[in-house]
């Protein structure tokens, strides 16, 4: 069985302010996203941008930031926990030091298969302990992974 190194990439984790905490005529939101244009971590912000405009009837609109313009992940963990910064994506590494839990995501070899991503982020266990601590621990609320594997 040839062993698949994934890496989950919660870089590719959108990591949130509460978007309801802003007052009603606030409709202009930024997401930082370390990557550059064209990659994961754009695609999903890009996609996430869509989704919430077409929810929101063009109420809300999200101005994406590439490139670590607004810092770099791990700063904007901390802007999004204190209300600096709305949205953020970023690589799971760049979150673990605020929530050594999450670190799991990052072992090597730990995760063999999509599948396995799947229900280990999205099961019993993401769901009552990985993704639940990590919002407790870093004040922030997860709305998103994505998955980048390697051979």
């Amino acid at each position: 069985m040839k062993l698949i190194k994934n890496k989950i990439i919660a870089g590719v984790t959108i990591v949130a302010t509460a978007v309801l905490s802003h007052t009603a005529s606030a409709a202009n939101f930024k997401m930082a996203i370390g990557d550059a244009a064209g990659g994961t971590q754009w695609e999903l912000g890009t996609k996430f941008t869509e989704i919430m405009e077409q929810k929101t009837d063009g109420k809300v609109k999200i101005d994406l930031f590439p490139n670590g313009q607004l810092g770099n992940e791990q700063d904007t963990v901390n802007d999004a926990a204190i209300g600096l910064l709305d949205f953020s994506i970023l690589a799971i590494n760049n979150v673990t030091p605020f929530s050594p839990t999450v670190g799991l995501l990052t072992m090597p070899y730990v995760i063999q298969s999509a599948e396995e991503a799947v229900l280990l982020t999205q099961g019993a266990v993401g769901r009552s302990s990985l993704i639940t601590r990590f919002v407790m621990r870093v004040f922030v609320s997860l709305v998103g992974l994505t998955q980048v594997s390697a051979c």
